[in-house]
């Protein structure tokens, strides 16, 4: 899909890269990073550059909101900082 960059991807084409990108998380999640780089691969060369980029940020931003919201917002003091 890289070559498409400038154009909208068909439905085939949306659809493939959800599921090389619901793969790959899936694998992360089970396996660690090290053990799905196939699939990585896979993921990144279906969607393209800025979905790829964005799918990162969301899954990188509801892993933070999750560890809010059973954890609690913990503020920095800055006397710990020192």
């Amino acid at each position: 899909m890289p070559e498409q960059e400038n154009n909208f991807p068909n439905a085939g084409q949306r659809k493939k890269c959800w599921d090389a990108r619901d793969a790959y998380f899936e694998c992360v999640e089970s396996n660690g990073e090290d053990k799905c780089k196939e699939l990585r691969t896979t993921f990144e060369s279906s969607c393209s550059k800025t979905w790829v980029k964005y799918f990162y940020r969301r899954r990188d931003f509801e892993k933070y909101k999750k560890t809010i919201e059973y954890e609690g917002f913990k503020p920095v003091n800055e006397n710990e900082k020192q």
